[in-house]
């Protein structure tokens, strides 16, 4: 009887170093996710007091140069071909390709919203000229049409 006794008395004690180490786990577990979601939320809050800086500074400076007006607007416009496979291409209203994955490299580094303009390899020049957009991220090649001055 004192055998069965000390048996189950060691069960518990074991089933109870189960329950304790899966309780540890969990509790880690859980301050895992507690940790990455206080760290969004200060990556969140960094962010939006980035952006009350730049708004900030926007009013108080009567010029801008380009990268400020980038900043200030929140938003980056960058011309882009839509009919180059692979590098820029335009299906179903949603753009692809290399050179979209880098617009939006820019944009998030900027902390910034792009918007695409479609540009053709005839008129992306003039129209970068013209102030139509910020930046061309569209394939060219390098002639004499694509000088500005």
């Amino acid at each position: 009887m004192f055998k069965l006794i000390s048996r189950i008395g060691q069960f518990f004690i074991f089933f109870a170093l189960i329950v304790i180490a899966l309780n540890t786990k969990a509790q880690s577990a859980v301050q895992t996710r507690v940790a990455q979601s206080q760290s969004s939320v200060q990556a969140t809050l960094a962010q939006e007091q980035l952006t009350e800086a730049r708004k900030a500074n926007c009013r108080f400076k009567p010029e801008l140069d380009a990268l400020e007006e980038i900043l200030c607007r929140g938003e980056i416009k960058i011309g882009v071909r839509s009919d180059y496979r692979l590098f820029s291409e335009l299906k179903d209203g949603i753009y692809s390709g290399y050179e979209i994955d880098l617009a939006h490299a820019i944009a998030n580094k900027l902390g910034v919203q792009v918007k695409f303009i479609p540009v053709t390899s005839s008129n992306q020049i003039r129209r970068l000229a013209a102030g139509d957009f910020d930046m061309i991220l569209a394939t060219m090649s390098l002639g004499r049409e694509h000088h500005l001055t």
